[in-house]
């Protein structure tokens, strides 16, 4: 009740959200919410809930609401995994498999993935000489079409050993060229015939572009073997790029 000594004038004007008695209200009424947020926190936080999978607290942090942490769990993505995956079978692990050729049980690794062999006999096995029609990737793009003959090239040069390019000497990264082109051949030629080691030159990247396109001779990368397979030229010091 409005106070009969009290004049009208000297009353504030009532405006929802105006007057100064709405405005200290609402400052009281969030401080005392804030307050009661803090005590339920702290509540909370001396008997909390146990991580189902280590047994751990689960704490409530003061930047996140209570009810988020009151509905967990599990502390963490990790905890939850390992709890709800338990008993499923794992994707990821290699399955043991049975060697076809001498019966054992072998794991695939990153190294091998062979699906029949296992890594010894793997190694003895040897590759499937075929012609150049079926090595042909037709479904892929034109630039992989030969993909197949050109990784079979990297393993000849790689069993003989030229491991740098023969004009720089280059040997972090050398690649297998062919002195006459794989689209040269006929379909019916074998890819251990275009494969031959006299086709073959080690090249580094740079090189190998230069040798594409007609910008060196083919005397400088010929090979010339001298009495030992695997021995290549020495590369010439005096080989100056073209411009």
């Amino acid at each position: 009740m409005i106070n009969q000594n009290c004049e009208l004038s000297t009353l504030p004007i009532q405006k929802y959200g105006t007057t100064e008695g709405s405005k200290l209200g609402g400052k009281i009424g969030g401080s005392v919410a804030h307050q009661k947020a803090i005590e339920a926190r702290n509540i909370y936080n001396a008997n909390p809930n146990c991580c189902l999978t280590c047994n751990s607290p689960i704490t409530a942090p003061e930047n996140r609401k209570l009810y988020e942490t009151t509905s967990k769990k599990y502390c963490s993505h990790s905890c939850a995994t390992k709890t709800t995956n338990r008993g499923r079978p794992s994707h990821n692990k290699p399955k043991p498999r049975v060697c076809a050729q001498c019966h054992s049980t072998y794991t695939n690794t990153k190294t091998h993935r062979s699906l029949s062999s296992c890594p010894d006999c793997f190694c003895k096995l040897e590759v499937k000489d075929m012609p150049l029609s079926e090595a042909i990737y037709h479904t892929h793009h034109k630039s992989s079409a030969f993909a197949l003959v050109r990784t079979r090239a990297r393993g000849v040069i790689k069993k003989l050993g030229w491991n740098y390019c023969w004009v720089c000497g280059y040997s972090k990264h050398v690649e297998a060229a062919h002195i006459e082109p794989i689209a040269s051949f006929p379909l019916d030629t074998l890819i251990s015939e275009i494969n031959r080691p006299d086709n073959l030159t080690p090249l580094c990247r740079n090189h190998h572009w230069e040798f594409d396109h007609n910008l060196l001779e083919e005397e400088i990368i010929r090979p010339k073997l001298v009495g030992v397979v695997g021995v290549g030229p020495t590369f010439s010091s005096s080989y100056v790029t073209p411009a």
